[in-house]
């Protein structure tokens, strides 16, 4: 599946059951098409607290991954250090293993690799069982917005 198919708000996506509704961002299909739909948060008192990958243009949010809880991603890496570098964490996706998951952001520099990083561990099917809230692949859903982030010239945020 493309990675920029995952972000096509046209496609139904289901209703968790531990989520809610709580607010709109801005998901693109195609970077130069926006598209509006909900963005499904879990509730904080039963999920901890979420990361959420995004990209800003000033104040207007482009696009974003809520990627679930900093547990959820802990344990995506800890499965890509054991299961695609051989439990060197790092050794082969340096990007996306030696980036702290707090308030930080990955500069546009940087989008170029770790699109080849995500684009890789994407084709892996092990990693499917890591999912976004909307419950489409980790790895692809992030190499959709790092597209997307690398089209408009932008920097991820991590929040």
């Amino acid at each position: 599946m493309e990675a920029s198919a995952l972000l096509d708000p046209a496609k139904p996506t289901g209703v968790r059951p531990d989520a809610v509704t709580d607010e709109y961002v801005v998901l693109i299909k195609a970077c130069s098409t926006l598209h509006l739909t909900h963005r499904i948060r879990p509730r904080r008192c039963e999920a901890g607290m979420s990361l959420y990958l995004c990209i800003f243009d000033g104040a207007t949010e482009i696009a974003g991954v809520e990627v679930g809880s900093y547990a959820d991603f802990g344990e995506f890496r800890d499965a890509v250090a054991g299961e695609a570098e051989g439990g060197v964490s790092g050794s082969r996706f340096p990007t996306l293993m030696h980036h702290p998951d707090d308030d930080g952001r990955w500069e546009v520099a940087e989008l170029p690799r770790l699109a080849e990083e995500l684009h890789t561990l994407g084709s892996m099917t092990t990693l499917a069982r890591f999912v976004d809230s909307e419950d489409r692949p980790l790895a692809l859903a992030l190499a959709g917005l790092v597209t997307c982030a690398q089209e408009h010239g932008l920097p991820i945020l991590f929040q």
